[in-house]
């Protein structure tokens, strides 16, 4: 099953198998972000001042938690008892306990963080702050080390990040400058990959030989060879790209595109397999192949349990947009922040551990401008940013 978090306040489920809608997981904040448990049997998305806990076996929300303040992005520990959320309004990460589905603690970092991401190898995790031009490296649950990797304007990380599956490397897009950082972790040396433009997320192979960067306006993906950091190959697409998750086995690459589909790539034969209409606009993706033990939930449900406080006792206030957006000439990503106009960010894919049943292709229905889809739904700060940029 692909859960798919969606601009319209749902998490929509795609049997991977049939490819098509077969439920939906309301909410009462549009998801920015998500993530796979490392067994597959829950996703957590976060958005708003909330992470909600989805069971895969049911397709059912069974928890809510509060978190900061304009929530953006989760990434979960290798041994999935710990899940980590960017409050990007109030600077911190939440750490969540997922056995008791509780904040344990909350840690500040640096301005506007958005994307997240936990090295398999020992735990570390990877903050983005966007308005600061860095990445946060945390250790135990603290920050350990701050990496620069820009000064601005146009400098800033956005939503991807990821480590290679042996932990020795950091690859960063940074989507004002289109370029990809490489972070030596043993070293702290960084390598600069040119890539097309805006790039906007990041995927790596299992074997850590092949990284995958989605770049929206340039609407392709580029693929990088890790044993050269040179690009090998341009993947053209149709539509603006947001986000993209390698399958466990390497074969079938999931990119998120601006124009309500989830398209899949065969990474063999560098050919489309699929286009799957997901009816909005999809934010994000975490899959996992599991077995629903009973029969799948109906078209909507919602996440009823009440929200939890942080571990301060005090419920946080509810989405609001930070007071600069990390786009255009601010840095950071090329979109606006959750605001009260509807515009949001893209948000990074998310892969479960776990191999998902081999595609086949399906009808899609027309497509229409990725650009002109995301001018209309970035509102007027995200859109304006974009065009003096592109200008």
């Amino acid at each position: 099953m692909a859960y798919v978090c969606c601009y319209n306040k749902n998490v929509a489920v795609i049997d991977m198998n049939e490819h098509k809608v077969v439920a939906r997981i309301a909410l009462d904040y549009i998801p920015h972000g998500a993530c796979a448990s490392p067994d597959g049997k829950k996703v957590y998305a976060v958005g708003g001042n909330k992470m909600t806990v989805i069971d895969t076996a049911s397709n059912m929300a069974i928890a809510n938690i509060t978190v900061g303040n304009s929530a953006m992005d989760v990434a979960v520990s290798p041994d999935g008892k710990k899940a980590y959320v960017t409050n990007s309004n109030d600077n911190t990460v939440s750490i969540i306990d997922t056995t008791t589905d509780a904040v344990i603690k909350t840690i500040g970092v640096g301005k506007t963080p958005w994307g997240i991401t936990v090295n398999p190898a020992n735990g570390d995790v990877f903050v983005a702050n966007s308005m600061d031009f860095n990445v946060m490296q945390l250790r135990n649950d603290n920050v350990y080390k701050t990496i620069q990797l820009g000064s601005g304007p146009f400098a800033g990380p956005s939503m991807g990040l990821r480590c290679t599956p042996d932990g020795s490397r950091l690859y960063v897009a940074m989507n004002g400058d289109d370029v990809v950082i490489d972070v030596d972790l043993s070293t702290y040396a960084k390598k600069t990959i040119p890539v097309k433009t805006q790039p906007e997320d990041i995927s790596i192979s299992r074997d850590g030989k092949t990284v995958y960067v989605t770049c929206m306006f340039g609407e392709n993906v580029s693929i990088i060879d890790t044993a050269t950091d040179g690009v090998t190959k341009d993947f053209p697409m149709i539509a603006s790209l947001t986000a993209s998750a390698i399958r466990p086995d390497g074969k079938m690459l999931y990119v998120s595109e601006g124009d309500h589909e989830v398209t899949v790539i065969d990474t063999l034969a560098y050919m489309v397999k699929t286009h799957i209409d997901i009816g909005s606009q999809g934010l994000n993706i975490a899959v996992a192949n599991v077995v629903p033990a009973s029969p799948t939930a109906g078209p909507s449900q919602a996440a009823s349990p009440s929200p939890s406080q942080g571990s301060s006792g005090e419920t946080q206030p509810s989405e609001q947009a930070p007071s600069q957006s990390p786009g255009g000439a601010s840095g950071g990503g090329a979109t606006a922040s959750p605001n009260a106009s509807g515009g949001v960010s893209p948000t990074s894919t998310v892969i479960s551990n776990q191999t998902p049943a081999n595609a086949s292709d399906v009808s899609v229905s027309p497509k229409t401008s990725g650009l002109e889809i995301w001018l209309a739904v970035l509102g007027i700060i995200g859109a304006t940013s974009i065009l003096i940029k592109k200008d």
